[in-house]
C-alpha cells in the first residue's frame, strides 16, 4: 500500500534528483491490493456496459437529459478500463522496468484520476442544471435541443482533459522541491473549480427545486384529490441527483484533501498510507454506484431494463421450443409471454398424443 501513497504524490521523484525505481517484486501487500482492485474494475465495466446497452436498445431513453447520463457512464467505464489497470500496473506490479517510463506513468495516474473527477463533477453539475431548468424555468427548458446538450457534453470533456493534463506542463520541474508549489496550487484550484463552485450551484438548485415542487403541490391539492402522484416523479428525479451529489462528495472530496495533505506533509507515515489505499478504493466505487442509481431509481431506465429482460426471456424460450414460431408479439402486447408459451406447449403435446393414438 505504500506505493499507492508514493504514486499519489510522486514523492520519490521530488525527494530525489532522478525518477524513482520501480518495485522489484510483488509482495503480499501488492497481491492483496491487486485482488481488491481487479474485481472492482470488472464490475465497473459490466455495470456501465448495461447502461450502454439500455441506451442503444431503447429509443425512448435517448432524451437530452439521458445523453448526459450516458456520457457520465462513459467516464465511469473508463475508470474500470483505464484508471484501475494503470494504477495496478504502476503501483502494485514490477512490469515496467524502465525508471523513466515508470516515473512518467506514475505522474500520469493521478492526472487521469483528476480528469475523471472533473468529468464526474461537471456531468452531475450539468445534469442538475438541466433538471433545475425543467422545473424552475420550464419555458427556457423547452428551448434546449439535443445539439445543445451534446455541445455542453463535448465542452465538459474538453475542459476536463485540459485541466487534468495541465500538470504535464511542469512535469520536468517535479524532480526538485520547487515542483511542490505547482502541484499544491493546482490541487487548491481543483478544490475550488471542481468542488466548491459546482456544489454551490447544486445546493442552490436543490433548494429551488424543492420549493418549486412544494408550491406546485399546494396549488394542485386544491383541485385534485391525489396531487402527490403529479409530482412524485419529479421528486424521485431530484432524489437521484441529490444522492449522486452526496455520493460524489463523499467519494471524491477525501481524495483531493488527501492529495493536498500528502503534498504538504511527510507522506511516509502508516496512517496516511492506510488512508490513501482506503480512499482510492472508495473513489473507484463511485463508478459502480452511479450506474446503479440510474437503473434502481430512474423509472425510464428501470422500465427499459424490464422490457429488455422480458425480450431476452422470450428469446430463450424460442430457442428451447423450436416448434413455436415467435413469442415476440405477445411481449409487445404486454401479455404474459410464459403463459402463452405454456399453452402452446400443451397444444403441441396434445397433438403428439393424438398422432400416437391414431397410429395405434
Amino acid at each position: 500500500m505504500a506505493d499507492s501513497t508514493h504514486l499519489l504524490t510522486n514523492s520519490s521523484a521530488i525527494n530525489k534528483a532522478q525518477p524513482s525505481q520501480p518495485t522489484v517484486g510483488v509482495s503480499s501487500i501488492h497481491v492483496t491490493a491487486i485482488a481488491e482492485f481487479v474485481p472492482i474494475a470488472f464490475v465497473i465495466i459490466f455495470v456501465n456496459s448495461l447502461v450502454f446497452i439500455l441506451f442503444l436498445k431503447t429509443k425512448t431513453l435517448r432524451s437530452p437529459a439521458n445523453y448526459i447520463l450516458l456520457s457520465l457512464a462513459i467516464s465511469d467505464f473508463l475508470t474500470g478500463l483505464l484508471n484501475i489497470p494503470l494504477h495496478v500496473i504502476v503501483a502494485h506490479t514490477p512490469i515496467i522496468s524502465s525508471s523513466e517510463l515508470h516515473f512518467r506513468l506514475g505522474f500520469l495516474v493521478p492526472v487521469v484520476h483528476v480528469v475523471t473527477a472533473i468529468l464526474s463533477s461537471y456531468h452531475i453539475y450539468i445534469a442538475t442544471l438541466e433538471k433545475y431548468l425543467s422545473i424552475a424555468h420550464p419555458v427556457s427548458h423547452r428551448l434546449i435541443r439535443k445539439g445543445t446538450v451534446k455541445a455542453a457534453i463535448l465542452l465538459v470533456w474538453l475542459v476536463a482533459a485540459f485541466l487534468g493534463f495541465l500538470p504535464f506542463i511542469w512535469i520536468d520541474k517535479t524532480v526538485d522541491s520547487s515542483g511542490k508549489k505547482y502541484f499544491v496550487g493546482y490541487l487548491i484550484f481543483c478544490l475550488v473549480a471542481v468542488f466548491a463552485l459546482p456544489y454551490s450551484f447544486m445546493l442552490y438548485a436543490f433548494v429551488t427545486i424543492f420549493r418549486t415542487l412544494s408550491a406546485r403541490l399546494k396549488r394542485r391539492s386544491k383541485y385534485c384529490s391525489h396531487p402527490q402522484k403529479l409530482v412524485a416523479r419529479e421528486r424521485r428525479c431530484m432524489a437521484i441527483f441529490v444522492t449522486m451529489a452526496v455520493v460524489f462528495a463523499v467519494c471524491w472530496l477525501p481524495y483531493f484533501l488527501l492529495m493536498l495533505l500528502l503534498w504538504t506533509s511527510d507522506p511516509n507515515t502508516t496512517a496516511l498510507d492506510t488512508a490513501a489505499h482506503a480512499i482510492i478504493l472508495i473513489r473507484y466505487m463511485t463508478s459502480i454506484i452511479n450506474p446503479l442509481l440510474y437503473s434502481l431509481l430512474r423509472p425510464d431506465f428501470n422500465a427499459a431494463a424490464k422490457r429488455l429482460l422480458k425480450k431476452a426471456k422470450c428469446y430463450c424460450i424460442i430457442r428451447t421450443e423450436p416448434v413455436i414460431q415467435s413469442c415476440t408479439p405477445c411481449c409487445y402486447r404486454k401479455q404474459d409471454c410464459s403463459r402463452n408459451v405454456e399453452e402452446m406447449s400443451l397444444q403441441k403435446d396434445q397433438t403428439e398424443t393424438e398422432e400416437q393414438e391414431s397410429k395405434l
